[in-house]
């Protein structure tokens, strides 16, 4: 059986929204139709990041933001399957992440217990009246409610399309968050977590650039430009993420303004681009590091051959050379060489968990989360 489905994403860099339309065969077998990125206003932008960083949280505030993201996204699907000539009543399902308000899978004490969750903008109840399209959304929550992190979710795509039994894999996603995938050969146990920033530092120095203000650096151009700046980077590693033991998740709670400003007040940048270069060295470093650490069921990374990357990070040829410099036993490859655009990737995936939900397959792994099982995640509107 062939189904189509919608699948949308926006990432912790908030740059706008992805979607992805994908043909899924039974039992699993996807193939990308169309893929577009529509990128949100500045102003947009600037006042999602206003109320997600905001100290005092207005309400209703909140709730007007949620409804009104719903209906840019109900807009989007709608202008996004018009130009496909792909009629409503054709897809099964959208599958919906929206916008990372707070994630706490530590938790949080009140009340005299641990309070532990997750928060995404972008009303899927809107988006569903609007379209007339189930959506699927709340990937996250029941993992957390079985004790898990709720994330990272990518390694459910990541075994259907990667997985082989002659030769370990790597997959590593470089959105404003890199996350890291290890796929044994022999279908072992699936190991996977987030790193800590991929292009969140990079693209917030690059967007308070003195002089040509960008949203990202190209190719990573700026980068190369500069000269690392040892004392800082070693600062920075010193987060204690890094040294936190999977399973692991992470976001704008530890890597966002306050930790980026840090860079700001550096006073060993001889010029801009030193901060650049130092915060892509951050990325590289932290990836390599997290790479050579892998140890689970007697493996090691060196039972490991190839590193596919993917997401926006994927063009950064600056921080992939530095990665490669730092695993020279790894083949390092983009997704799009093996089939899969590196940028619709993670669109794709909220579309692979909405037919998990319909078709009622588990969408998480405890061996990457921590949660007590498997479980379908998602819920669906009516």
């Amino acid at each position: 059986m062939s189904e189509l489905y919608v699948g949308i994403m926006s990432g912790t860099s908030l740059d706008g929204l992805d979607l992805a339309l994908v043909r899924i065969d039974a039992p699993f077998q996807m193939t990308l139709e169309a893929f577009e990125s529509v990128p949100f206003a500045v102003e947009e932008r600037a006042e999602y990041l206003e109320v997600i960083q905001s100290s005092f949280w207005e309400p209703a505030k909140i709730l007007a933001i949620n409804h009104v993201l719903g209906e840019k996204i109900a807009l989007a699907v709608e202008d996004f399957l018009r130009a496909q000539r792909t009629a409503p009543q054709r897809v099964t399902a959208i599958g919906l992440h929206g916008i990372t308000f707070w994630h706490c899978p530590e938790g949080f004490e009140v009340q005299g217990g641990v309070g532990r969750g997750t928060l995404q903008l972008g009303d899927p109840f809107t988006v569903a009246a609007q379209t007339g399209i189930r959506v699927a959304f709340d990937f996250r929550q029941t993992d957390i409610a079985l004790g898990g992190q709720g994330a990272p979710l990518v390694p459910f795509l990541d075994e259907k399309l990667f997985g082989l039994t002659d030769r370990g894999r790597i997959l590593l996603n470089l959105g404003g968050i890199a996350n890291l995938t290890f796929l044994p050969r022999d279908a072992g146990e699936v190991i996977a977590f987030d790193t800590g920033p991929a292009n969140m530092i990079i693209d917030y120095l690059m967007r308070e650039h003195p002089t040509v203000p960008q949203a990202y650096d190209p190719q990573g151009a700026f980068a190369a430009k500069g000269q690392v700046i040892g004392p800082l980077l070693s600062s920075c590693l010193a987060h204690p993420f890094f040294s936190t033991a999977p399973p692991k998740s992470t976001g704008r709670e530890d890597f966002g303004p306050t930790f980026c400003r840090r860079f700001l007040r550096s006073k060993d940048a001889a010029c801009y681009e030193d901060l650049i270069a130092t915060a892509t060295m951050l990325t590289a470093t932290s990836v390599a590091d997290a790479i050579r650490g892998y140890a689970h069921q007697g493996r090691t990374y060196s039972d490991f051959h190839e590193l596919i990357v993917s997401g926006g990070g994927a063009h950064n040829q600056t921080l992939l050379g530095w990665m490669q410099e730092q695993l020279p036993e790894l083949k390092l490859m983009r997704s799009d060489e093996l089939g899969v655009d590196c940028d619709a990737k993670e669109a794709m995936l909220m579309a692979g968990l909405a037919w998990a939900l319909v078709h009622k397959q588990p969408g998480n792994f405890p061996s990457v989360t921590g949660a007590s099982r498997r479980a379908v995640l998602g819920a669906m509107t009516p």
